[in-house]
């Protein structure tokens, strides 16, 4: 793109005046060398080099360069002889010409390149055609209104200056722009050859064409169209380059042999064959360029394509189908100069809560983000590739110390912990990493990739934020996982799915208000399986959603079947995933639910992550909003653990928010975490918000809880997850003690 005049200033710019003294030097002798062939007294012609030349030089440089242009024009002109004031004005037509075909130009996008039609048609419509009439128009009047020439002559001296600028356009600056772009040839001995024999075959065939009167029973042969052959050569062989170069060297001969007096075009007054010559070169010069551009966008579809295949079009970087590639050439790589190679499995940690809470286009620019990060944590010989998702894989060559893997997994999760800021909105991500090595950890790529991934997910096992270096022992315990997720797709049709409710007590006298329904899984050999190791496998495969409203039914029930038993003043907190949030159907499925149950909705509440308020997704919030008109509870689960969402939590009518057990359970020891916990009470009730403290285990905690005057508890130091006809038992117990 050119640049703009505001970023250099003119004065203090030495190559500026250099460009701009060659410029007007170049369109002075072009010029000359086009009233050379002047068929309108001496200032109008219809071959015009200077205008494709001026253009050219303010898409390519600049519009800065527009007075030189006028100062070449205006020098072009007062040499003829014709006046100071027709010198000026012509000048002007000639440097507007040019101002307008450029902005006319950058209004649609014009690449100077010509490799696409687009840019084709807007040079012949927009540079050659409307902007000439600007230069014709002003010229024209100026030679009539100084009686240069009469006004009856006004017409023809408008279109042959129209006619020659439009052909200087057309041929010079396609010409100069096809040749000037900053793409390198690829040569060979084979182009060479094969150019050389294009440019002699040119010269030669075009020359006895045009330089002899072939006459057939004394009227002419019509050969003209004899030499559109070699302008389809050059333009599907050579491109652009090639048309322009042909349309440029076949134009120079009819003008040379049309100035000679012979040849085709050689016939009546210097106007009639310079006619038929405008007319020729620019059916010749358009054919050409319009087939060049074809082949440059057929070539550039096929290398897109070629790309795509092999690059990831989100972050630009090499896509699975390349990995193998560079897998197996950095194991060559290690083999001959008896080195290490590594593979690191990247694996963003919870980015599926980013891309369902804040949606996809937050999480592309994200993963974008992500790609920058991990390109700047490794070195430059190193591959990073996206394998698919929110996984990437680094490929470390020439790895002679073993240790050096691990330090460079750890830069690689130090950058990933840093801030990420995605359209103005804070986001914070960690990442699980497993390496694998060669030779130690297989010999192949497929080997080394499986081994790899294996050991991500014990680095997420660890905790997630973490690396792991595979071991062998690490095939088993991805079987066991592999197991487990194929146990999971039936488990819901084999009803292994049980629901264990927590109580929630008043802090003023711990007795009852309500319990927590929780999940859990007693698998086909009837053990029960921890909930972190089954809830994000059922959040990976997508049956969250089907299993999230088994959960809501069935803890509705059990809330409707306490109600008929006299425990009325109970309620029942559900947790709700991302991805029921992201149904519609789902307020009206919770309204027929409690309809038919009989259920009040002030005795659900539905938990949601603090996450969720942050979605800027217009069917999220319609749907938090129809299930706050329902008249269910809201609360956000593990406050203060996720982004900064205090801004938000008045969009919504939140109702209750639960302090997260990685606070409490560092209570009263650790300052850091009980000056958060005092912030996010005095939050709460300045709000006049519910508040829940989770996880519960000490009276110590239970005691700082109730003198900050936290309305409710939970956790272990009263009761872990029930079963339901224990709650019941639970409830008779404290009914009865009181």
């Amino acid at each position: 793109m050119p640049e703009k005049s505001a970023k250099i200033p003119v004065k203090l710019c030495p190559s500026y005046l250099l460009c701009g003294v060659a410029l007007t030097v170049v369109y002075f002798v072009s010029a000359k060398l086009g009233l050379s062939l002047s068929v309108v007294v001496n200032n109008v012609t219809l071959i015009w080099p200077p205008t494709g030349i001026a253009l050219f030089a303010l898409v390519t440089f600049g519009v800065r360069y527009w007075p030189w242009i006028f100062l070449g024009a205006f020098t072009t002109n007062i040499t003829t002889g014709i006046g100071m004031g027709p010198a000026t004005m012509i000048a002007c037509g000639n440097t507007l010409e040019a101002v307008t075909a450029y902005y006319l130009l950058q209004t649609v996008g014009f690449n100077p390149a010509l490799q696409r039609i687009r840019d084709v048609a807007a040079l012949i419509l927009l540079g050659a055609g409307i902007s000439t009439m600007v230069s014709a128009t002003l010229g024209a009047f100026s030679l009539t209104h100084w009686h240069i020439i009469p006004w009856d002559e006004f017409p023809k001296a408008w279109l042959s200056w129209w006619m020659g600028d439009a052909l200087g356009d057309l041929l010079f600056a396609s010409f100069l722009f096809s040749w000037w772009r900053r793409e390198s040839l690829r040569w060979s001995w084979r182009r060479i050859t094969e150019a050389t024999l294009f440019a002699l075959a040119t010269l030669l065939f075009t020359q006895v064409i045009f330089g002899n009167d072939f006459t057939l029973d004394g009227r002419p042969l019509p050969l003209a169209f004899a030499a559109f052959p070699l302008l389809i050569w050059g333009a599907l062989r050579f491109e652009m380059r090639g048309a322009t170069a042909a349309s440029l060297l076949i134009g120079g001969i009819i003008l040379t042999n049309i100035i000679l007096g012979q040849g085709l075009f050689a016939q009546g007054d210097a106007f009639e064959s310079l006619s038929l010559f405008w007319l020729y070169m620019n059916v010749n010069l358009i054919t050409g360029m319009i087939i060049a551009a074809s082949v440059s966008e057929r070539r550039r579809a096929e290398e897109d394509m070629r790309h795509l295949a092999r690059f990831d079009a989100l972050t630009g970087l090499p896509n699975r189908i390349t990995l193998n590639d560079r897998i197996n050439q950095a194991i060559l790589h290690a083999e001959r100069h008896r080195c290490q190679a590594a593979i690191l499995f990247v694996d963003i940690d919870r980015f599926k809560v980013i891309n369902d809470t804040l949606g996809h286009t937050i999480g592309d620019e994200f993963l974008i983000q992500a790609a920058e990060r991990l390109l700047q944590s490794v070195r430059h010989e190193d591959s990073v590739t996206r394998h698919g998702g929110d996984e990437f894989v680094i490929v470390i060559d020439d790895m002679l110390d073993g240790d050096n893997i691990g330090k460079i997994a750890s830069k690689i999760l130090e950058h990933l912990r840093e801030e990420f800021r995605v359209q103005g909105i804070p986001l914070y991500a960690t990442a699980s990493i497993g390496i694998s090595a060669y030779p130690a950890d297989g010999t192949d790529a497929d080997t080394l990739l499986k081994h790899a991934d294996i050991a991500m997910y014990r680095a997420k096992e660890l905790g997630r934020n973490a690396y792991a270096y595979y071991s062998s022992e690490m095939n088993v315990r991805a079987a066991e996982r592999l197991s487990m997720e194929n146990e999971l797709r039936g488990a819901l049709q084999r009803d292994e799915f049980v629901l264990h409710y927590q109580p929630q007590l008043f802090s003023k006298d711990e007795s009852i208000a309500g319990a927590e329904a929780l999940l859990r899984w007693k698998n086909r050999q009837g053990q029960l399986v921890p909930p972190g190791d089954f809830i994000p496998l059922l959040e990976e495969t997508g049956l969250i959603k089907q299993v999230g409203q088994w959960v809501l039914k069935t803890a509705c029930e059990q809330l409707a079947e306490w109600h008929a038993q006299g425990w009325k003043h109970c309620r029942m907190a559900i947790n709700i995933s991302s991805q029921q949030i992201n149904d519609p159907l789902l307020p009206r499925y919770i309204a027929e639910l409690l309809a038919r149950l009989k259920l009040p909705a002030s005795h659900i509440e539905l938990e949601i992550t603090e996450t969720l308020l942050m979605r800027q997704d217009p069917l999220t919030n319609r749907v938090l909003h129809d299930l706050i008109n329902l008249g269910v509870l809201l609360a956000i689960d593990d406050f203060g653990t996720g982004y900064s969402s205090l801004g938000y939590l008045h969009k919504l009518s939140i109702d209750t928010l639960k302090i997260d057990r990685s606070f409490v359970k560092n209570i009263p020891r650790n300052e850091d975490s009980v000056a958060i916990a005092r912030a996010i009470v005095g939050l709460a009730h300045s709000l006049d918000l519910n508040l829940i403290a989770e996880g519960i285990e000490t009276r110590e905690q239970c005691e700082f809880f109730r003198e900050l005057k936290c309305q409710m508890m939970q956790g272990f130091l009263f009761s872990k997850p029930l079963p339901a006809d224990q709650f019941i038992a639970l409830l008779a117990r404290q009914n009865s003690a009181a």
